[in-house]
């Protein structure tokens, strides 16, 4: 089906706008303006004309320069050579752009009579992974892979940002959480609509359903998309054109939750027919509610689910989770920016050590939990693995550094695609295990024997089965190679075969030892005997023998910094009659692997169940060396619902690593103080201490010790934060507006169990108006939503609250003003700040001494009440302005005198 357009754009202030900022780099081409952005904008809704990804069978054979040509300004086009990957036109001026190693060619005239010339780039095989693990990830474009055959170009594999089940088949290692999903909305009554979420994760084979009810502003839709990390959405063209009246305020709603998040929009037409639920699944499942069906349909029309995929069927709750928005994530610095960014809390906390283990972490930091029975579980076992250093060094280096993706492997052995590589790896993950239960056992936490120890215990018969299955069928002897086969059977002609392949060994290794005697020098010391599957065997030798070798007899393979690689003529030929020989038992050992893997497949639920233990047993020792990695302790917080947070000794982890030390301070939210406003300099520390407020009660809510000497904190249903200020021009909101949109959905969205985090709200208008909406914001919090609040701000009038409601409460920043100027403490009191000190600020910033003191003139100025005075009092003004300009009496280092002065001066002009 075609893909009618893609609305996408992205978070404010997060890397997602860069993201979209190079997109439309790419979509604008090498001199292609007409591939930017559409001329319309529907509703501050940018719509981008772009076609859908390619998959085999559809269009897939092309010239190549209609495939240069023809190439989706979206879609990044790799032609596999072979030996590296080649391309052309604007996807290799992106390419070049973009990634450091590709290497570029002169303009290429791709075909004879056709003047034009194409740029060309290529990346290495080495680095194919990496570079298209950035395209789909970093930069949300699509990918292609083609080949070269019968003078055309065929397509072999293609992926999306939501779908990167062909990249995995590939063999490309692209380990992200991402989900590809499809939406089917139903009106219920008045604003309120029915929302049904089907989900795929292509490369895990999950699929995953939900249903929810949702308002006008799709909150609830927000938050379990990035539950799911879900990076595409599909929705039916006829679905939005019968539930919202175009150009609505529903339709305006539903669009700005992808504004908002980093997940690509596509409508498609509503298909007639779909694959079974029943042939991807491999049984039945119970039936599917209308919209659960219409959404699945969906989803199948743009994803390939293959007749006997084994996918797995779960439902997924949105309320079991504490609801965390995108602008709340990039406020805290929750994610990274891009793969392998370790500036943010999730860089902070991944220290796992296995990919299932990785990929289970960005799940719970994605989901914290709302249940607080889970909750204490975890930190049981974290605490079990921070107080035993031996167990934690135990486990992670002698059993998960070692670890397999289990999970990975065996949906590839589901699929038919697996090896015996494949196994042999699953059979070293099952003798890991079992030597990992034996580890737990003998540590003897009562905790860890529940979760772990038992579980592994009831698989213990099936592992070891499993084991003797793989120990009985494959032929370890050319484990060293990393060469496996299957057993022979017995057969005469498989005995033939194996008899001349232990011949040929044992003539190899004479002509070795000939060949030592010969050069005189020593085998297995100083000549060594080794074996690639590139040159078969040869002989190595230090560099600094070299002259010992004969050209005419012995030919030298290869030349490296370890030594010299050479053959002789009979080592050749016998090496490749071993090749031959093993190649003949491969033929056979295929013949009976189909099998055997029949075989291995029925322990799959074993494996699933060894995949989960080591993925949960690597997150819990991860966050074990998180906590214990820090120079100040970490405390297990006491969970409860009555609304008191108490966090003495907070600290921020991520200020705190960067910084080596951090001043900590107290957080104490009551029902009774829930509003707390905080004032203070800039710089002085008020952001720092809000956002660790927010991020103490995430870690506390994905199972995390806190950083903090003690902590009793309150279990949020949500966390949103508004910190930070900028605008966003791909969807022409300025920064004011930004500001607002976000606002207003958090003032929606929170309940009397949401922590409000907001930071310098109403910068981006007049002072006036600002303070307005900031006292006004400020009240009904407090009032009507009743939810506590860190509400950090300049405007030092909003401190009055305090007086007119009882759950208001003061807190400023302590600053030390001295002889070097301005100087932050970092700690924070009781009671608000009474003044400003941004021209302190500005001083310490480094700005010219004349600009500093015509801003204090202006502050005097501004600070005084503000009468039309006569020439005669302007002329006594002046002169005050020129006396404060050049002596040391300033409002802030020497308030006392400052206000004798101005009183002075004013009962001079007769208006004090």
């Amino acid at each position: 089906m075609p893909v009618d357009n893609l609305l996408t754009s992205a978070w404010a202030n997060t890397a997602v706008e860069s993201i979209l900022s190079r997109r439309i780099d790419v979509l604008r081409g090498c001199g292609h303006q007409s591939a930017s952005l559409s001329t319309r904008c529907e509703e501050s809704v940018w719509i981008v004309n772009i076609t859908p990804v390619s998959s085999p069978g559809m269009s897939s054979r092309k010239t190549l320069p209609s495939l240069i040509d023809e190439t989706p300004h979206s879609t990044i086009c790799f032609i596999d050579t072979k030996t590296e990957y080649t391309l052309y036109g604007r996807s290799a001026s992106f390419i070049a752009e973009n990634t450091i190693g590709a290497k570029e060619h002169p303009p290429a005239q791709v075909k004879t009579g056709v003047p034009t010339l194409y740029k060309r780039t290529t990346i290495p095989k080495g680095m194919f992974g990496a570079v298209v693990s950035d395209v789909l990830n970093v930069f949300c474009l699509n990918a292609e892979i083609w080949e070269h055959e019968d003078n055309t170009y065929v397509l072999k594999n293609s992926a999306s940002p939501g779908n990167l089940a062909q990249m995995d088949e590939e063999g490309i290692d692209i380990d992200t959480a991402a989900t590809i999903g499809a939406l089917w909305l139903e009106r219920t009554s008045g604003e309120l609509f029915q929302a049904t979420l089907f989900l795929a994760d292509t490369v895990q084979k999950k699929l995953t359903h939900t249903r929810f009810t949702d308002t006008v502003y799709f909150p609830t839709l927000e938050c379990v998309m990035l539950q799911c990390a879900t990076r595409e959405c599909l929705v039916s063209s006829e679905n939005i054109a019968a539930v919202f009246k175009p150009r609505s305020k529903e339709e305006k709603e539903f669009f700005r939750v992808f504004q908002t998040g980093a997940v690509s929009l596509k409508k498609k037409d509503t298909p007639g027919e779909c694959t079974p639920l029943d042939d991807i699944l491999g049984h039945s499942p119970a039936p599917l509610p209308p919209a659960s069906a219409q959404a699945f349909a969906l989803l199948s029309s743009a994803v390939c689910f293959p007749e006997g995929s084994l996918y797995t069927l779960k439902e997924h709750n949105p309320n079991l989770f504490m609801k965390i928005d995108s602008t709340a994530l990039n406020a805290l610095n929750i994610l990274p920016k891009r793969k392998g960014d370790r500036n943010c809390i999730f860089g902070l906390l991944n220290n796992c050590k296995t990919r299932q283990g990785e990929r289970l972490l960005s799940h719970c930091v994605r989901q914290p939990l709302l249940n607080i029975d889970e909750l204490n579980t975890r930190y049981d076992l974290v605490t079990a693995f921070v107080s035993n250093v031996s167990l934690k060094a135990t486990v992670r280096e002698s059993i998960l550094s070692k670890m397999p993706d289990v999970g990975r492997l065996l949906k590839r052995v589901q699929s038919g695609r697996g090896s015996l590589k494949s196994i042999v790896s699953m059979y070293d993950a099952a003798k890991l295990m079992l030597a990992l239960e034996d580890i737990l056992a003998a540590y003897g936490d009562e905790t860890v024997n529940t979760v772990f120890t038992a579980l592994l215990g009831e698989q213990k018969e099936n592992t070891s089965r499993f084991c003797s299955l793989i120990e009985s069928h494959v032929d370890f002897t050319h484990e060293a190679n990393h060469e496996y086969f299957m057993k022979s059977l017995g057969s005469p002609e498989e005995n033939e075969i194996e008899r001349r392949k232990k011949t040929t060994e044992t003539e190899i290794r004479r002509v070795f030892q000939e060949t030592a005697d010969e050069l005189g020098l020593s085998p297995d010391r100083v000549l060594k005997l080794e074996h690639s599957p590139a040159h078969g065997h040869y002989i190595r030798m230090p560099r600094k023998h070299s002259a010992a070798l004969d050209k005419e007899k012995h030919g030298v393979v290869t030349m490296l910094k370890n030594g010299i690689y050479f053959s002789t003529p009979r080592l050749s030929a016998l090496s490749s009659e071993h090749a031959q020989l093993l190649l003949q038992k491969k033929r056979k050992a295929k013949e009976h692997e189909r099998a055997f893997l029949d075989q291995v497949v029925r322990y799959a639920s074993c494996l699933e169940v060894l995949s989960d233990v080591s993925a949960n047993i690597d997150v819990i020792a991860s966050l074990a060396v998180f906590c214990s990695s820090s120079p100040e302790p970490f405390s297990r917080p006491l969970l409860s619902r009555h609304g008191t947070t108490k966090i003495l000794k907070a600290r921020h982890p991520l200020v705190e690593r960067q910084a080596g030390s951090f001043v900590a301070n107290d957080i104490v939210l009551t029902p009774e103080k829930r509003f707390q406003i905080v004032t203070g300099p800039n710089t002085g520390g008020k952001s720092t201490y809000i956002r660790q407020a927010g991020v103490c009660v995430f870690l506390a809510q994905i199972g995390c010790l806190v950083p903090c000497a003690e902590a009793e904190i309150s279990v949020a249903d949500a966390v949103f934060a508004r910190i930070g200020a900028s605008d966003n021009q791909f969807k022409g909101l300025s920064t004011f507006m930004v500001e607002m949109s976000e606002l207003a959905g958090m003032l929606r969205n929170a309940t009397q169990h949401t922590l409000l985090i907001i930071d310098e709200l109403g910068r981006g208008t007049s002072i006036s108006d600002g303070y307005g909406l900031a006292c006004a914001i400020s009240k009904h919090i407090v009032t009507d939503i009743k939810c506590p609040c860190l509400f950090a701000t300049h405007f030092h009038e909003l401190t009055l609250l305090e007086k007119q409601h009882s759950a208001v409460c003061n807190l400023s920043v302590s600053v030390h003003i001295g002889e070097d100027g301005l100087v932050p403490t970092y700690n924070i009191k009781k009671g608000p700040c009474d003044r400003s000190f941004g021209v302190h600020v500005a001083e310490v910033a480094g700005f010219p001494a004349g600009l500093v003191e015509a801003a204090k003139m202006k502050r005097f100025e501004l600070e005084t009440p503000s009468f039309v005075f006569d020439k005669e009092t302007e002329d006594k003004i002046k002169t005050l302005h020129a006396a404060l300009a050049r002596g040391p009496v300033d409002s802030n280092t020497h308030p006392q005198e400052f206000s004798a002065l101005k009183k002075k001066v004013f009962a001079e002009i007769e208006y004090a």
